[in-house]
């Protein structure tokens, strides 16, 4: 029947591998529809592309904190739908005009459940001081916590991105050559690590190196995500075998945990997603070029980032607006991806006596 294409959907677990398949008659648009209610109503569909920070929490603790985003999974659907059928030299697929609505409809409710973002000179500080004024903890598992959530941040990842298997791995850091790239005592104002995956990167790219570099912080050592990376290894001993990830190995999962539990500690919403749309929205406040921050936080698309960068500029916008001087306050605590001047900081008598003093 021309009116419909056949094609094979194959179903994978989390490790990639086929674990069933389907053959659909697609599409027509009162099937079509019928498969996004589908979508919609199942119970265990979680949240899509850019909210896999969250898919280990249970479905009450996702539907409180807002992480059941399930329009961009929706959509990613439908994309893939698409996809199928131009490879097979079929018709793409048209939305309907019933599609679109719910969508839109879909849209706009998940908007209102997003997870809750901070400012990042507002919320470090905070968690800093509860972190390091906790006793539960010992000072490797702070500096642990403390080191991952920084890089988390610096480089826009999700929680997989610097845990379990897509974690970048210590052979794969560069240093910088050039004398100028490192400060007066001697840290480096970058390090290069190296992705060759991450959750939901192309096949065709898998296993190509991906390189983001890590910049440090000349502003506050509290908050220099290089300092912290190195401490952390020196913490781990000298005999760190070089095909060992740059944080010590650690499930997404009990990564996400800690952070929750720390935002928890301070009676706060946040998560690990938090995480990510928050360094979003500060790259923005930093004017950072978009393609810059879509490259580094690796987003497939300008499809959920725009949303994120969207609020970070009305942020910077009103805390401009509010300022005495007319400056953000950011440009004075962490810019990010800095390329010039380095402050009081550069040397190591005020590197390490703020850090004293934070201590």
């Amino acid at each position: 029947n021309h009116e419909y294409s056949k094609f094979l959907l194959r179903i994978k677990d989390c490790d990639d591998n086929d674990v069933g398949q389907l053959t659909l008659m697609t599409p027509k648009d009162d099937l079509l529809l019928a498969y996004v209610y589908h979508l919609r109503d199942d119970k265990d569909t979680c949240a899509g592309d850019d909210n896999d920070d969250e898919d280990d929490e249970s479905d009450e603790t996702a539907e409180i904190r807002g992480r059941r985003n399930k329009y961009n999974w929706i959509l990613q659907h439908l994309k893939n739908i698409s996809g199928a059928l131009k490879e097979h030299g079929q018709p793409l697929l048209i939305h309907s005009s019933e599609i679109t609505k719910c969508l839109d409809k879909w849209n706009e409710e998940d908007e209102t459940r997003r997870a809750e973002v901070y400012l990042v000179e507002e919320v470090l500080p905070k968690l800093w001081k509860q972190l390091w004024g906790n006793e539960d903890r010992n000072e490797k598992q702070k500096t642990e916590l403390w080191s991952r959530l920084l890089g988390q941040l610096a480089t826009i990842s999700r929680s997989s991105d610097v845990t379990g298997q897509y974690c970048p791995t210590i052979d794969g850091v560069k240093f910088p050559r050039n004398e100028k790239d490192y400060f007066d005592d001697g840290l480096p104002v970058w390090i290069e690590l190296t992705w060759v995956d991450w959750k939901g990167r192309p096949k065709k790219h898998k296993k190509s190196p991906y390189k983001v570099r890590l910049h440090a912080n000349p502003l506050d050592a509290r908050y220099c995500p290089v300092h912290w990376m190195i401490k952390h290894w020196c913490d781990r001993g000298n005999d760190l075998d070089p095909s060992e990830p740059v944080y010590k190995k650690l499930s997404s999962k009990v990564h996400q945990k800690h952070v929750s539990n720390l935002f928890d500690e301070l009676d706060l919403d946040g998560s690990s997603h938090s995480v990510r749309r928050m360094a979003a929205q500060w790259a923005a406040r930093c004017k950072a070029d978009i393609n810059v921050i879509k490259n580094v936080g690796r987003w497939s698309s300008l499809d959920h980032l725009v949303v994120y960068l969207d609020e970070g500029l009305q942020t910077h916008a009103t805390i401009v607006l509010d300022s005495a001087n007319g400056v953000d306050p950011i440009s004075k605590f962490w810019v990010f991806n800095h390329g010039t001047a380095v402050s009081s900081m550069s040397t190591p008598a005020a590197r390490l006596n703020a850090l004293a003093v934070a201590c």
